[in-house]
Formats: C-alpha cells, sequence, structure tokens
C-alpha cells in the first residue's frame, strides 16, 4: 500500500516476526520503511508526575534493562528560615529512604530530589517500562503528599 506520493505506509513495512518490539529498536529509514535494529543507545524522556517534573533514562544491557528516575519535589528551608521544619522534612526524607524503593535526598543546593533505578524485565519493551516507570512512582506516592503537607506548613510559614 502506498500514499498519494508513491511513499510506502509505514505499517506495512513492519516485520512481524519478531514482535514484541523492544523500546529503541525501530527506525524509519530515508525511503521511509520501518526496520528493526539492534538496541544500543539509551532513551531519556520527562514527564511530570503530581506537578513535578521529572527526568528519565531506559537503557537495556546484556541481560537486563534499568530506568533511572530523577524529580525535584521542593527546596529545603535553611535552619535560619526555621529550624524546627528543617528536622521535620529532614526526618520525613529519613522515613521515606526507609520504606519507599528510591531515594530522597537532599541536596547540597536545598533542593530534595528523589533518585531511581528501576529494573525493567525484558523483552524491554514499552508496556514493560511503563509498567516499572508507573509501579515506582506509586511507591513514592505516600511519601510525596506527606513531603508536599511538610513543604505546604513550610510555605505558609515563610508567608506569615
Amino acid at each position: 500500500m502506498t500514499t498519494g506520493a508513491q511513499r510506502p505506509i509505514i505499517i506495512d513495512s513492519l516485520p512481524t516476526e519478531t514482535i514484541p518490539y523492544e523500546v529503541g529498536s525501530l527506525c524509519v529509514t530515508e525511503a521511509g520503511t520501518v526496520t528493526i535494529r539492534e538496541n544500543t543507545g539509551a532513551l531519556r524522556f520527562h514527564f511530570t508526575f503530581a506537578d513535578i517534573r521529572f527526568s528519565a533514562l531506559a537503557r537495556r544491557g546484556e541481560s537486563a534493562a534499568s530506568l533511572r528516575l530523577c524529580g525535584c519535589l521542593g527546596v529545603l528551608p535553611y535552619s535560619a528560615e526555621s529550624a524546627s521544619l528543617r528536622r521535620h522534612i529532614l526526618a520525613v526524607l529519613h522515613e521515606a529512604n526507609r520504606a519507599a524503593h528510591g531515594r530522597l535526598i537532599a541536596a547540597d543546593n536545598q533542593n530534595i530530589l528523589f533518585l531511581d533505578e528501576l529494573a525493567v524485565p525484558l523483552p524491554f519493551t514499552p508496556m514493560r517500562l511503563v509498567t516499572q516507570l508507573v509501579l515506582g512512582l506509586l511507591d513514592l506516592k505516600p511519601h510525596l503528599d506527606r513531603l508536599r503537607a511538610t513543604l505546604g506548613e513550610a510555605s505558609a510559614a515563610s508567608a506569615a
């Protein structure tokens, strides 16, 4: 099947013998056909969850695939702004790190970061990638809610 410009329609040129397709394994040639290549690169993407922007790096290795996540959850107040609130936020981070997958850290610039590396089962399909991503975020959600409530107290206290 071709389009009006006599270019093949991409769907017609998809090979069918290697389904499911792994992340990064399909490419479009200059002729407009789809070919399968060995996935040797990394997939970088960004997304927003609970009003927080996350960066992700997905990579396939020889025997496994991984997904790295990083998101800035807010800013840790300095002790001079509120020593008790700072201690409370650090306690929330400590508790979350004991219970959740991934790590919540206070960076040198006072940003509160979420860092995680998740294993993605092979074959490294988009569905498996998204499934692991969602499971990781669901694990983070209760700690994020508690941290957000505490940071909300910090914003209210600084506005008063």
